[in-house]
């Protein structure tokens, strides 16, 4: 069962996951490494997954071992902390290649009976 802060960190991980999407949606690689202000929105949204997935307890990261964990808020950091070694290329990835499972097993999660409040 989720706790409900946790449920509110899952649920901003996932609205920020599909803005993302929602931002680069149609683009090519091409398109979306060109538009500085996509660019700069879709890296926003990255730092707010992050910072929601590191506050996320220990308990509900051990239950959802299918999350990339691991990979979240060290992204952040590197946004907000290391700003100068963000790779253009490496968001675009991200938002391709990862954003749309983590989207599907965040309303896996979300849409389970256990974790309403």
């Amino acid at each position: 069962m989720l706790l409900p802060p946790d449920r509110h960190r899952l649920v901003d991980m996932r609205h920020y996951a599909a803005k993302a999407l929602a931002f680069t949606d149609g683009l090519t690689e091409v398109a979306f490494l060109a538009d500085e202000l996509r660019l700069f929105a879709t890296i926003r949204c990255i730092e707010v997954i992050g910072e929601a997935a590191s506050k996320v307890s220990k308990e509900t990261r051990e239950q959802h071992p299918e999350l990339p964990w691991v990979f979240m808020a060290p992204m952040r950091h590197i946004c907000i902390h290391e700003y100068g070694r963000v790779d253009p290329l490496r968001i675009w990835q991200t938002v391709r290649f990862s954003l749309p499972d983590l989207v599907a097993h965040l309303d896996r999660i979300l849409a389970e009976p256990d974790s309403r409040p």
